[in-house]
This record gives C-alpha cells, structure tokens and sequence, in this order.
C-alpha cells in the first residue's frame, strides 16, 4: 500500500454561525498569505466536506501547517474528528449527521512569531470510513481546556490529509 496525501484548502472552510476562526490575509512582503486564525481561549471550528478517494485503511494523519500570530510561547491544542458518510448505504439524515470522537494534539509555539510550522493529529475514531465517503472533517482550536496556553491567534494556512490507499 501507499499513502495518499490529500491537500486540503484552508479557503474551502465552512463556518456553523457562531464560533468560528477568522478568515485573515496578510499581503505579506512578496506574496499574500491567507489563513484562518483560531482565537486564544475559544473553541472555535473549520468545517470541510470532500470524497476519502483511494482509502484503503488505517488511521488518518491530519497535518496543520500554521504559525503564531504574535506568540512565542506557550502551547496550542488542536483537535480533529471526522464523519464518514456513504452514498446509497447510510440511512442517516446528512443534516443530523454527528462526528465521531475528536482526537486532539499539543503542540509548543515556536521562538519566532509567524514562523510556520507543522502539528499531525492522527485521527483514529474513524466513523467506519471506507473508500470513496463523504468525508466531514472538523478542525478546532481547542481553546478552553486548560492545556492550550499560547496568547494570540494560532494561524492554519494549509491543511494535509493522509492515508494508506486501497
């Protein structure tokens, strides 16, 4: 088997109303950067929907690629869980579909603010995913537990799915 890396754009996010990053562009020195900022003690969410093409089997591997806004220290929480979905099989609701439970990864600030970098969460509550679902990821910020301490906004930029194909 070998492991499909699905890029996911962080532009494609879909927010419920309430409680939710900001979408943010810095014009940067040579090129724009856009990204969604995730607050300092709020749980706040990005939701994105696309097909598990080629999945085989096994945990999957979510990659952040994100910086500190302003924050060189401390820690972020972030936490990930998926709902899978097939077509013509599943009896349940779209509209009342839940997530299975959320795996969740800390990662420490970097010495340098706005210094990209990178937090895998293995999601491994996999909602009986099979090749070709719709796939439910949310991505969050888990702001409010106590173990995220980083002051500021923590910045997702780009997001990477793997697994191992069929």
């Amino acid at each position: 088997m070998a492991t499909t890396n699905k890029s996911i754009d962080v532009a494609s996010a879909r927010f419920r109303s309430t409680v939710f990053p900001a979408t943010v562009k810095a014009n940067g020195t040579s090129i724009p950067i856009f990204g969604l900022a995730f607050d300092a003690g709020t749980d706040e969410a990005a939701f994105f929907a696309f097909r598990a093409t080629g999945y085989g089997s096994g945990n999957l591997t979510l990659t952040i690629h994100w910086y500190a806004d302003t924050a060189t220290t401390n820690s972020v929480v972030w936490g990930a869980s998926i709902g899978a979905i097939t077509a013509g099989t599943d009896t349940t609701d779209v509209e009342a579909k839940s997530l299975a439970t959320e795996n969740t990864t800390t990662t420490a600030a970097r010495t340098s603010a706005q210094a990209l970098q990178t937090t895998d969460i293995t999601i491994s509550n996999l909602d009986s995913i099979a090749n070709g679902d719709l796939l439910l990821l949310r991505l969050r910020r888990v702001g409010s537990n106590g173990s995220d301490t980083m002051s500021g906004d923590a910045i997702a930029v780009a997001l990477t799915l793997s697994y191992s194909d069929s």
